[in-house]
């Protein structure tokens, strides 16, 4: 199978993903990604530019003031990046398929650090989980 012929685990390779969905971007312009391997084009994104990164600032910062997430218990959040580790791992065949085409590195070490990114996920989520209530925190 030539990389042509692999399908991307993309489902919006044409969108930027702001504000929780997938949205066209401002401009036209795209970039074609180059499998490192022996260079042939796989697949066209969006060259997301200025006004693409004002939409996605202007979207973090909507989030973070009016968001769910700063009025969450720290025991909430402990499930969503636990959640979040869960699906790195359930996609780990995804991941190890794309990290190869994108920078070139070994589908094996591709593998072992989608798995070291979900560990720190749960790591994080069980600081969360156990984070004292009033603030303060270890020190």
């Amino acid at each position: 199978m030539s990389p042509q012929d692999k399908v991307m685990p993309l489902r919006h390779p044409d969108r930027v993903f702001l504000g929780g969905e997938w949205v066209p971007p401002v401009s036209t312009a795209q970039i074609e990604l180059l499998d490192p391997t022996d260079e042939p084009g796989y697949l066209t994104v969006p060259d997301a530019g200025q006004a693409d990164m004002d939409r996605a600032v202007a979207a973090a910062r909507e989030a973070f003031d009016r968001g769910p997430w700063p009025r969450m218990s720290h025991e909430e959040r402990a499930g969503y990046l636990r959640a979040f580790a869960a699906e790195l791992r359930r996609r780990s065949d995804d991941w190890a398929e794309l990290r190869p085409r994108e920078s070139g590195v070994l589908h094996a070490v591709s593998r072992g650090v989608g798995e070291l990114g979900a560990s720190g996920f749960e790591f994080y989520a069980g600081l969360a989980a156990d984070f004292p209530i009033g603030g303060g925190g270890p020190r």
